[in-house]
């Protein structure tokens, strides 16, 4: 047919691509000299030589006007813009292929895919237009963005184009490992694969590597696959920004712009509100939870994830996620140190906690960096009356329990140990065993890296003559 896009029939490409991503397959064929973002798809994805060998050959090709065509709308609009556009024509129906989206770029008048994407919403069918809002917004609404409940993202978490961002992510600082130089030399095929059976939902999580670190102390660290450690990124990158709003601002812990030194500058200003300028005495609550990445209950923290996500599609890929691991000898308990999934997980499950300080007990001074938390009041009995309220909460709602030997109510004058730090009213200092770990350290190593490192970690507190002894070592 005359217009059509034609391919030779010693391409493999149309068996391996055609059945899922339709529209994907044009793309594959587009000419490096009319569409430059082509180029940069095929550097991303790596592509394997046969597919990267069709768009060298031109074996598809363009008759007529449709190469001057395509280059208009080629070079007006991002490599961004595009893939969303042949994703929405694999998802709106099964039959749209290569036809559909020839007649579309032929037939449209729009001088860009933007525009392109309005003159189609005009002819969509009403059915259809949850899914182009969510498409052409980035996966939801600004009703969902100001709720924080997203009903329709699972088709925008299992993506070709959130799985290449997310690939981009996780690529970072670890091309060189065995294991993803191994899962890149066929990453067209992986990441397909990894689609498909997404969009199937008979995608089922892989076993995990486990290992112990000391940081500082023992831990069990459990590694999954590269390809579900990819899934993991995919699903965070569209869920922290639905769920981030919704957490107080006093949570630190794996959320941007927050981390250890924020948080400890804010109980340095929230020592000096209610010490009234270092004027009356502080007291301060500190409790750590026992155990918390391996006493996290699957089917509460389920069930608050439902309060959240109408997208029964997205609980199910959320219940492979957190079904994949449990902690020993206790089935449908436990997270994995080493998801990305899981630090986004904990946060929405201790923000049940967070809320109820602040809801329910009216804690104006309280500030949580993972399972540690401090609360600073005038009032010592207050302080106790309030920790079997908060124990009882954590154990009836949450199933956690407070460590016995790490909950104890002091003095600021006294010094407060909190996040590798002891706090005083006018200064802090690192703990004993920070400072002996880090001489030792230093004592085995000539890096100058390290040393630089220590004295970055170091200015952040009241340690003059640490940096100056640091210093002087060679």
């Amino acid at each position: 047919m005359s217009g059509i896009p034609t391919m030779s029939s010693s391409s493999v490409s149309e068996s391996i691509f055609f059945p899922r991503l339709h529209g994907a397959v044009f793309l594959f064929g587009i000419r490096q000299t009319s569409f430059p973002a082509a180029e940069h798809f095929a550097d991303l994805l790596q592509f394997e030589s046969n597919t990267l060998a069709l768009l060298v050959r031109n074996e598809f090709s363009f008759p007529g006007r449709g190469d001057q065509k395509f280059k208009k709308i080629g070079c007006q609009n991002t490599f961004h813009d595009f893939l969303r556009l042949l994703f929405f024509f694999g998802k709106i129906s099964d039959i749209c292929r290569l036809q559909k989206i020839k007649e579309f770029i032929f037939n449209s008048r729009a001088n860009s895919i933007a525009g392109a994407f309005c003159d189609m919403r005009r002819n969509i069918h009403p059915k259809q237009i949850s899914l182009f809002d969510s498409i052409e917004d980035g996966g939801i609404t600004e009703r969902e963005r100001v709720n924080g409940a997203p009903n329709h993202i699972f088709h925008n978490i299992i993506s070709l184009e959130n799985l290449l961002a997310a690939w981009r992510e996780f690529l970072r600082g670890k091309r060189k490992r065995k294991d993803v130089a191994e899962f890149s030399l066929n990453l067209t095929s992986n990441i397909i694969a990894l689609y498909c059976e997404l969009a199937d939902k008979t995608y089922r999580h892989g076993a995990y590597k486990s290992f112990k670190i000391n940081d500082p102390k023992p831990r069990d660290i459990h590694k999954a696959t590269v390809r579900d450690r990819l899934l993991h990124h995919a699903i965070y990158r569209i869920l922290y920004p639905c769920f981030d709003p919704k957490f107080i601002f006093d949570s630190y812990s794996c959320r941007y712009d927050k981390g250890v030194h924020r948080a400890i500058n804010r109980f340095r200003a929230y020592a000096r509100t209610v010490s009234k300028n270092h004027t009356r005495i502080a007291w301060v609550l500190k409790c750590d939870i026992r155990k918390f990445f391996a006493s996290i209950d699957h089917e509460t923290l389920i069930n608050v994830l439902k309060r959240r996500i109408k997208d029964k599609d997205v609980i199910w890929l959320l219940r492979e996620v957190v079904g994949s691991f449990h902690a020993e000898s206790k089935p449908g308990v436990g997270l994995p140190l080493g998801n990305l999934t899981s630090q986004l997980l904990v946060n929405v499950y201790m923000n049940e906690f967070d809320h109820f300080l602040k809801r329910e007990l009216k804690i104006a001074y309280c500030i949580r960096y993972a399972d540690d938390f401090v609360i600073l009041q005038e009032d010592k009995k207050y302080l106790e009356n309030i920790l079997s309220k908060i124990s009882a909460f954590l154990e009836t709602k949450l199933k956690l329990s407070l460590h016995p030997d790490k909950v104890f109510i002091k003095t600021l004058t006294s010094g407060v140990d909190f996040l590798g730090w002891v706090h005083f009213p006018h200064h802090r200092v690192p703990r004993t065993s920070t400072k002996r770990r880090m001489f030792k350290k230093l004592a085995t190593t000539d890096s100058p890296q390290s040393k630089v490192s220590y004295l970055g970690l170091l200015s952040h507190g009241n340690t003059y003559r640490l940096q100056q002894r640091i210093m002087r070592l060679k």
